[in-house]
């Protein structure tokens, strides 16, 4: 299998037939989604089609370069959530499974499509930020991507041979930066509020073992001042500048997303929490372009 190979057309997706029966299709599990679940459902629809024999576990870790592991677990997963079956060493992916991974390319085409006719991301940008992406969108921000391309006619804006299906090592192509604790201390130092570990705990209801376990990474990772017994939290310089990129960024794709696909605030903010995360940096840059192209103020 190719993994640069065309992606399944996503201007030719009926959206109608798709939006009647939306509601009730079945949707991957938070849990799987985040282990990039579709990527494998959608790798064992192309490479069944492409190859045209029967797939085993070891030719889809192969093609996905994945953790065999980790490939093992998602797998047992997706079989006990009925989207695919092993019988006699051989993958089949279900109804339900073949359903997800066409939207996955669905998703992805539209995506790609999206971010190069709005941003001018070439189609090979575009189509790596579309396989950050994929995995997190939102219904509403995919109806919202879908109009919008139908509306600017740009449903076939990147060529169809160039369209590609890349896997960037499953959903790890997440910024280095990555945590949970960035967004309440941006909000508690904004609010020049003393951040400490059971504050946060009590401010986002995370729990308090949970934010002590990632306020000691950010300190490993020399984000946060030595942890005392009184639990303050006190970001080093390195840190600082990371949380106040990070909540640039996530004002700037909310105030993108809300001004390009009319989405409500809370809709292009749940979007921007992950985006943030997973943009590349060419993706973010033309973003900014854009709003200051237009006269946006990107704010929360």
């Amino acid at each position: 299998m190719n993994l640069d190979a065309p992606v399944f057309d996503g201007a030719a997706f009926d959206d109608a037939a798709f939006d009647d029966d939306y509601d009730d299709a079945p949707r991957l599990q938070s849990h799987l989604d985040s282990l990039g679940a579709c990527d494998y459902l959608a790798a064992l629809y192309r490479l069944t089609g492409e190859q045209g024999r029967d797939i085993t576990p070891e030719d889809l870790i192969h093609e996905l370069r994945s953790d065999p592991e980790e490939a093992a677990e998602v797998l047992a997963e997706l079989q006990d959530c009925e989207y695919l079956v092993l019988d006699e060493g051989f993958l089949t992916l279900t109804s339900f499974g073949q359903e997800e991974a066409e939207f996955t390319l669905v998703k992805h085409a539209r995506a790609a499509a999206f971010l190069s006719g709005v941003l001018k991301l070439s189609p090979q940008e575009a189509c790596r930020n579309a396989a950050r992406i994929r995995h997190v969108m939102r219904r509403e921000t995919f109806k919202g991507i879908s109009r919008y391309l139908r509306k600017h006619n740009l449903d076939r804006i990147i060529p169809e041979t160039e369209m590609n299906l890349l896997f960037p090592s499953l959903t790890r192509t997440i910024d280095e930066n990555y945590g949970y604790l960035f967004d309440p201390l941006y909000l508690l130092l904004e609010d020049h509020e003393t951040p400490t570990i059971a504050g946060i705990s009590e401010f986002t209801g995370m729990r308090l073992g949970m934010a002590e376990r990632e306020a000691r990474k950010m300190e490993e990772r020399g984000l946060l001042e030595t942890i005392g017994s009184d639990g303050v939290l006190t970001p080093t310089p390195r840190g600082l500048e990371i949380i106040y990129d990070l909540a640039n960024r996530h004002m700037e794709i909310t105030s993108f997303l809300k001004f390009t696909l009319g989405l409500e605030d809370i809709e292009a903010q749940k979007n921007a929490w992950k985006w943030k995360f997973l943009l590349s940096g060419a993706a973010l840059k033309a973003i900014r372009a854009f709003l200051a192209e237009n006269g946006i103020a990107a704010e929360l």
